[in-house]
């Protein structure tokens, strides 16, 4: 069974009010000391979850505040229970030998394999020193110096076409925001309007036309892990921060690149070393002729 699984089965557990621990995350549910890592903690007929399997869960958890501990980690038990009941029924029923469950097993593993080889690879980062922490800095005044932070009004359309999301910007740009939302309703969609802040640097990252051209009203359409917003500024403030302020996210936005760069460093090596290409084009843009 995949990560996914065990995230479902979580999320519904922990729906509700429970589901509040996602937004402040303050302490973490991992950190358990040395407790043995095969101890059964859960026993029934032929039945077994050791500690090492709930700890497992446990490092994929998200943080929960203090008074959110317990039923956090109870409510992440009941959900490896369920899982390895369902898991196991589907292994006597014979499930795990079909084709698209090996597949999807397979898949699975291929995705944790890589992970762990990259995990290996860009465990050492480097130390960067302070002129290299000043001059990105410098280079991304819209995410410090110059930062600012907006006020806007806006829907999440989600992640949809981008031929869909062109049509819901020219009306927002012809009609304005009202009109664009009017225009997603009437495509089926649910979301609504409402009210957020983001900062210059989570919109526009380093283009400094852009982010100097925006000012209350204008329009505003950006992507994040969340979706595609469409919006309308209502208010502009300065929000500088220093380069003492900024230098912890610097060294981890520096290292993120230094990871980046070296897992595609490496894909190249390997990609070369085998002599990988693409055979059969055709497949990928959908002709199976």
């Amino acid at each position: 069974m995949t990560n996914g699984t065990s995230a479902a089965l979580i999320g519904q557990r922990l729906s509700g009010r429970s589901a509040i621990f996602l937004l402040f995350a303050v302490v973490g549910l991992g950190g358990c000391g040395a407790e043995p890592s095969k101890q059964t903690i859960v026993a029934g007929d032929g039945f077994e979850i050791t500690f090492s399997e709930y700890e497992q869960l446990l490092k994929l958890a998200p943080g929960v505040t203090k008074e959110q501990i317990k039923p956090a980690r109870k409510a992440i038990l009941d959900a490896l229970i369920d899982q390895k009941l369902l898991a196991e029924a589907s292994a006597d029923q014979g499930l795990d030998d079909s084709p698209q469950v090996f597949q999807e097993v397979e898949a699975s593993r291929r995705a944790i394999l890589a992970n762990a080889y990259i995990r290996e690879l860009t465990k050492n980062a480097p130390q960067f020193s302070a002129g290299q922490i000043e001059q990105y800095y410098r280079s991304q005044p819209y995410a410090f110096a110059d930062r600012a932070r907006y006020t806007i009004r806006e829907i999440n359309v989600g992640h949809i076409a981008p031929s869909l999301l062109s049509q819901y910007a020219e009306v927002l740009d012809a009609s304005g925001l009202d009109a664009a939302v009017a225009k997603v309703a009437a495509d089926g969609g649910t979301g609504q309007p409402q009210q957020v802040q983001r900062y210059s640097g989570e919109l526009f990252g380093p283009n400094k036309v852009r982010a100097s051209e925006v000012r209350v009203g204008s329009n505003v359409l950006y992507r994040n892990l969340d979706g595609a917003h469409l919006g309308v500024i209502e208010e502009v403030e300065q929000a500088p921060i220093s380069l003492s302020e900024a230098t912890s996210d610097i060294r981890e936005a520096l290292a993120a690149q230094w990871r980046a760069r070296t897992v595609e460093v490496e894909i190249k090596k390997l990609r070369d070393a085998r002599k990988v290409k693409i055979v059969k084009p055709q497949l990928i843009e959908g002709n199976n002729r």
